[in-house]
């Protein structure tokens, strides 16, 4: 009888150890969900440098997420989700819930922001900078980033990081008034780029399904394609957001070729003085072109471009001490 009792409780160990093995393959095949988080590419900086969104994403920005099958860029046999809105919200960057394909493959998830309401398809993302980006809103509402990564299934939850990258270009102008105490001029109270007969262009695509590895791939690889409605951008008004210091200035462009034909710059001062001038500058998709601008009582003088990729800081040993953006 003692052997009977040993054979069937061997037995029973064996069942129940039969059965969690079960279980266990039953967890790893079960419905798995998705977290994504973000990072901004270059994210170094100067220590005097204060740029919005140079780090990561501006908590009053929207942005939105895409996942799709591996190798996919549309929705496939029922599976697919677009556009779902990436907000922060109690200290954390939340979207709603997002799952795996039901039969467990692998995905690609697509980020950018800011949000559009109606997007034509993750290979034509609309752009269109703000004609007014002397206030911060506007400014961020004109940073276009976006990123893409392939993620393995994993149960029961993946959270992958999108690596996002500034998709257009950004112009800094730093002003110096070479009189110095002894000018007459006043401060700046406001810097339009652009005029009437000579304007700059304002919006674009973006394909977000663009694979990046450095800011260089955004220009080699057309990520972005720049269109042809044209306006005056406004970078400094001090009516609209006042500051003490508004001598360092901030803009962000589709990559193209300011028109040079003729005056593309206007400046106004507080004693009501007003300079025009023609600023020369290829605008490069993803990196920051900062120009010296010297002010001799009559004439306007750029020098020293510096070009580098956007997020690295401002590019230079000696920084501006006065900054807006």
């Amino acid at each position: 009888m003692k052997k009977i009792h040993d054979i069937a409780a061997v037995v029973g160990a064996l069942l129940a150890l039969v059965a969690c093995a079960d279980d266990a393959r039953q967890e790893t095949v079960g419905q798995a969900d998705l977290q994504v988080n973000t990072s901004m590419s270059g994210a170094t900086r100067t220590a005097s440098y204060n740029g919005l969104q140079e780090t990561e994403l501006n908590p009053s920005v929207k942005a939105a997420v895409y996942v799709y099958r591996e190798g996919t860029t549309a929705k496939t046999s029922g599976y697919g989700y677009e556009n779902i809105e990436y907000k922060y919200e109690n200290e954390a960057w939340k979207h709603s819930t997002v799952f795996f394909p039901a039969d467990h493959t692998d995905v690609d998830v697509f980020v950018y922001a800011p949000r559009a309401s109606s997007p034509e398809g993750v290979t034509t993302i609309p752009v269109t900078v703000a004609t007014d980006q002397s206030t911060q809103a506007g400014y961020l509402a004109s940073d276009f980033v976006f990123g893409k990564t392939n993620v393995d299934y994993a149960y029961p939850r993946a959270t992958p990081n999108v690596t996002l990258y500034h998709a257009l270009s950004k112009l800094i102008l730093n002003f110096t008034d070479v009189n110095g105490a002894t000018s007459t001029l006043g401060t700046l109270t406001k810097v339009q780029l652009g005029t009437a007969t000579y304007a700059v262009r304002l919006n674009a695509y973006v394909n977000i399904t663009t694979t990046i590895s450095a800011v260089a791939d955004i220009a080699t690889t057309n990520a972005v394609t720049t269109l042809a409605d044209y306006g005056i951008v406004t970078m400094l008004d001090v009516s609209k957001e006042t500051t003490d210091t508004p001598w360092s200035m901030a803009c962000i462009l589709p990559p193209q070729t300011l028109p040079t034909e003729g005056t593309n710059l206007t400046l106004t001062f507080s004693t009501g003085k007003t300079y025009e001038g023609i600023l020369s500058a290829t605008l490069v998709a993803g990196y920051t072109h900062t120009y010296t601008v010297k002010i001799d009582q009559e004439t306007l003088t750029f020098s020293g471009v510096t070009i580098h990729p956007w997020g690295n800081g401002w590019g230079d040993a000696d920084p501006p001490s006065r900054i807006i953006y």
